[in-house]
């Protein structure tokens, strides 16, 4: 059977279902472990604007030296720098310690798990027998983590994306700081 030239294959879904798709995985997130995805996400924010405070600070640094070179400001500018990157370096520490070491990610799945089970005690003596609906539930279980797909690819995306927008934001605040300066005229 042929297919023609602007029809999708079956079984593939557009953009659109997707994108439901996708925000459906974040309710479920959401509603299992709430507070996860924000903890994430603000990891996500310092760990991205760490960079971006370095090249500021240079650029300061540098401005001083090619112009006065005041010494007393270029070690005010150097102690800036240097305790801003500690700050974002002990938070980005810190929320690290505190999703990865204190259980966060097992507390994650673990949930999970309970959600799941929850789900299986919801329903009536008939369904429980049901072998199809075994075959289901373990066909959804099996979906959560196989090759990489399922919640935990949702929770990487979100973070991915959100900070890549985070980088673009930066990268465009440092841009725009420079076209104020004139720096490019």
């Amino acid at each position: 059977m042929k297919r023609k030239k602007n029809q999708k294959p079956e079984g593939s879904r557009t953009f659109a279902q997707d994108i439901k798709l996708f925000c459906r995985g974040i309710g479920i997130v959401r509603r299992v472990s709430p507070g996860y995805l924000t903890l994430l996400l603000v990891r996500t924010f310092f760990n991205r604007l760490s960079p971006f405070i370095n090249l500021y600070m240079s650029a300061f640094i540098l401005t001083e030296l090619l112009g006065e070179g005041r010494m007393y400001r270029l070690v005010t500018l150097v102690c800036i720098t240097l305790v801003l990157d500690l700050m974002v370096y002990l938070i980005d520490y810190g929320m690290s310690r505190y999703i990865n070491g204190g259980g966060r990610i097992f507390l994650f799945y673990q949930q999970f798990g309970i959600h799941n089970d929850m789900k299986m005690f919801a329903l009536d003596y008939a369904s429980i027998e049901d072998p199809e609906t075994h075959r289901m539930f373990n066909r959804y279980q099996e979906m959560f983590t196989k090759m990489g797909a399922g919640l935990p690819t949702v929770v990487k995306g979100v973070v991915d994306t959100v900070g890549n927008l985070m980088t673009i934001c930066f990268s465009i605040g440092i841009i725009a700081e420079l076209l104020v300066l004139g720096v490019f005229s």
